[in-house]
């Protein structure tokens, strides 16, 4: 009875061997196709959480665009844009006009810049009248609504007709101006 025993043990040990090793050889497979898909779970998770951050930020940029635009807009105008010269110019002689000197532009220098250069454009501008009127004009141009500079002015006082020294009433400024100039 032993040996029947110890037989009917020795086949259930048997078949829970078998049994094991078709449970092991065919789960190694299943197991490792669950760790592959976990790895492109973690993977794909990830990426989400990437593209999620990114989404975020360009949201806040979008924002801010937004609510910089009219700042922007009012920065974008103090440049000279070179295709309105012609406002430009219309904009000096009335500082002119209003200032009561006689205005002539000698020179005006719209050329492209070069690369990484702050592209400018340069006037060069002669007043004649008093002395008060050229510093009112002066005084005119430097409120305009643009980004400039006064690279020179220079003041000489005319001899009247008479051949007389230079009076008050009679000065004659030249101005070089440069303005910074729209990229577009």
């Amino acid at each position: 009875m032993n040996t029947a025993k110890n037989k009917f043990i020795a086949v259930i040990v048997l078949g829970i061997t078998i049994l094991t090793g078709i449970v092991v050889s065919g789960g190694l497979p299943i197991f490792s196709q669950i760790q592959e898909s976990n790895q492109s779970l973690l993977a794909t998770h990830q990426e989400l959480a990437s593209l999620e951050r990114k989404e975020e930020l360009l949201r806040n940029l979008e924002r801010t665009v937004t609510d910089l635009a009219p700042d922007i807009e009012k920065i974008e105008r103090t440049f000279f844009k070179p295709n309105e010269v012609v406002n430009f110019i219309v904009a000096l002689e009335s500082a002119a006009a209003s200032s009561g000197v006689e205005l002539s532009i000698n020179n005006a220098d719209l050329n492209k810049p070069a690369v990484n250069e702050q592209p400018t454009s340069s006037f060069a501008l002669t007043a004649r009248g008093s002395f008060t009127q050229i510093y009112r004009f002066i005084v005119l141009v430097e409120n305009m609504p643009f980004n400039m500079e006064f690279t020179n002015v220079s003041l000489l006082g005319q001899n009247n007709t008479n051949g007389s020294a230079p009076s008050a009433s009679s000065v004659q400024a030249s101005i070089d101006l440069k303005v910074l100039t729209s990229a577009n």
